[in-house]
């Protein structure tokens, strides 16, 4: 009887530490397939940032670049909804 206490015991331990180290090696499997999909999936829209000016200060930024070429260009959001202010877009080519 000793003999197969002794047997479910080592079994149990046994048990344990490979439960232990799956445990272990599918967090650290999950962390780096993790940080690989955040490199991957990084976008423009991660650095964008959207402000109102002034349609003043607009006019005069127009005014002062209109002549440089590859200047920067004024264009409409498309799809506003009624009530929104428009907003400017600088593009640069």
């Amino acid at each position: 009887m000793r003999e197969l206490g002794l047997a479910v015991g080592c079994f149990c331990v046994f048990a344990a530490v490979i439960y232990s180290l799956t445990v272990h090696y599918l967090m650290e499997t999950v962390d780096c397939d993790f940080r690989a999909w955040d490199l991957s999936c990084l976008t423009p829209a991660d650095f964008t940032l959207v402000y109102t000016i002034k349609e003043s200060i607009w006019s005069e930024f127009k005014n002062v670049y209109q002549h440089i070429e590859n200047s920067p260009v004024s264009m409409s959001v498309p799809n506003q909804p009624d009530g929104v202010p428009k907003r400017k877009v600088l593009a640069f080519a």
